[in-house]
């Protein structure tokens, strides 16, 4: 019986130090300023840059996913579910940006494949209010995703309120993919091919990191030139539609082919146990960039419009969860 105990012991204590010894990367609902684990450094990606194509005068469209899924609680303290939190992240966004700012709203409301979603509210400036009651009034009770057809029906809605022409931004809010039998990545391919200057950008609402889900979302960005943001409060998600320069970035462990986790610049603090990791950022042609994270310091990584880096690895800000 003795002998028996101690095996357990043993076995307890191999799991606690291999628990403790992997390697942890917090990718998803970052709050602004988060208090790390002592064995955790701070990696901060900025990224400078020309913010005309992102100005707040460019027509966006957001497409909300008010699908079943969108009711998971996301906060236990609150009872607040993940819609709950994208609404209120939408309504922080629209009450500060300026009311001649063109913007629609899309969801996935509808009845089957062939009709999935629905134009809310038309793009258009000075429908402030009109957005802000259709959300209040919005709900996630969709059994399907229709992600592709939103997607499809985004360039219609441009032309329709008269910003078919000059730069425009989709600003796909979602949990899930696509359940219609679409294949949502080139769908988005092929809207960027016949408007290059549509720009998709995908902001998945509390994902599982590395998740198939993901993976997907970040291939739809990818296609549509646009960047994958992870959000996981209504918080991250009002400071992430606001973001001037959308430039994503990939973090790996050395010498590993697959990220620990998808990001964009001058977003949030990322914290990882310390260690090499490497940093790529394809729109500004940085390819696996080497970076030490070191525990209780920040790392930040600096990115030029020409793709020159430059490493802070002791900034102090971004330990405390600001990025530069």
């Amino acid at each position: 019986m003795l002998k028996y105990w101690k095996g357990v012991l043993v076995l307890a204590v191999v799991l606690l130090f291999v628990l403790q010894a992997a390697p942890v990367a917090f990718s998803q609902g970052s709050p602004p300023t988060p208090t790390p684990r002592p064995d955790q450094g701070a990696l901060c990606v900025s990224a400078a840059g020309e913010a005309s194509d992102y100005s707040e005068q460019v027509p966006k469209l957001i497409i909300l996913d008010t699908t079943g899924s969108m009711q998971a609680i996301d906060n236990e303290t609150t009872g607040q579910t993940r819609f709950d939190l994208a609404v209120d992240g939408l309504r922080s966004y629209l009450n500060d940006v300026p009311d001649n700012t063109p913007i629609g709203l899309r969801d996935f409301t509808g009845s089957s494949c062939s009709q999935g979603g629905q134009i809310r509210v038309p793009i258009d400036t000075g429908n402030r209010t009109d957005l802000l009651n259709t959300l209040e009034t919005s709900q996630a009770t969709q059994p399907i995703d229709y992600l592709s057809p939103n997607l499809i029906a985004a360039e219609e809605d441009f032309d329709a309120s008269g910003y078919g022409s000059g730069p425009k931004e989709v600003l796909l809010v979602a949990d899930g993919g696509d359940q219609c039998n679409n294949d949502p990545v080139a769908v988005a391919r092929n809207l960027v091919d016949q408007d290059p200057d549509l720009r998709i950008f995908v902001l998945g609402f509390d994902v599982e990191p590395n998740s198939s889900i993901e993976s997907v979302l970040q291939e739809i960005a990818d296609a549509g030139n646009g960047a994958y943001i992870p959000v996981g409060s209504g918080d991250s998600l009002s400071r992430a539609l606001g973001l001037d320069v959308r430039v994503s970035y990939q973090v790996y462990q050395e010498g590993s082919s697959s990220p620990i986790y998808n990001s964009v610049a001058n977003y949030e603090a990322q914290y990882l146990m310390s260690g090499t990791y490497e940093v790529s950022v394809p729109t500004r042609r940085v390819e696996r960039q080497r970076v030490e994270i070191r525990r209780g310091r920040g790392t930040t990584l600096f990115v030029d419009e020409d793709g020159d880096t430059r490493i802070d690895d002791d900034d102090g800000a971004c330990y405390r969860g600001i990025v530069p």
